[in-house]
């Protein structure tokens, strides 16, 4: 039963994350972008009705059209894989078999994407991490993780 007392020290709400939390970020698992779907709609959109206005004759507006929209089906960005990340700072990307990867100073975080640049003796991987694809705890924990890397570069 509740008493008087209960309601004058109610439980300290946890904080969201901060650039305290990216230390413990694990994994990433980014969803299919909406914003990347829209802007690929709209340019390959666009470029259909310049086709259509074009001062062409029909079979070559044929031919573009398919080209375009061969284009735009099969080379649609692929999604980005899962990526897992220790608190020692390596990242791993169990879906190619890549494990100790580390940032590299050419990942870069802007206000809507990421440029996530990993490297190992392989090689480099790069993606571009869109916000609409992880949660807002995520993504504000990636944020901290790709700057605090950038100044220690």
């Amino acid at each position: 039963m509740p008493t008087l007392l209960d309601g004058m020290n109610p439980p300290t709400p946890t904080s969201r994350s901060s650039s305290t939390e990216s230390g413990r970020l694990v994994q990433l698992r980014p969803r299919r972008s909406r914003l990347l779907l829209a802007w690929w709609l709209g340019v390959h959109g666009l470029a259909a009705l310049c086709l259509a206005l074009a001062a062409l004759g029909l079979a070559w507006k044929c031919l573009s059209f398919l080209a375009l929209a061969s284009h735009g089906l099969w080379r649609f960005p692929a999604p980005v894989p899962s990526l897992a990340r220790s608190d020692a700072g390596s990242w791993s990307v169990a879906g190619l078999g890549r494990a100790g990867l580390r940032l590299t100073p050419e990942s870069r975080d802007g206000g809507w994407w990421i440029r996530l640049a990993l490297e190992d003796a392989r090689g480099s991987l790069r993606w571009v991490i869109l916000k609409d694809q992880l949660d807002p705890d995520t993504w504000h924990a990636l944020q901290a993780v790709v700057r605090r890397g950038r100044r220690i570069k």
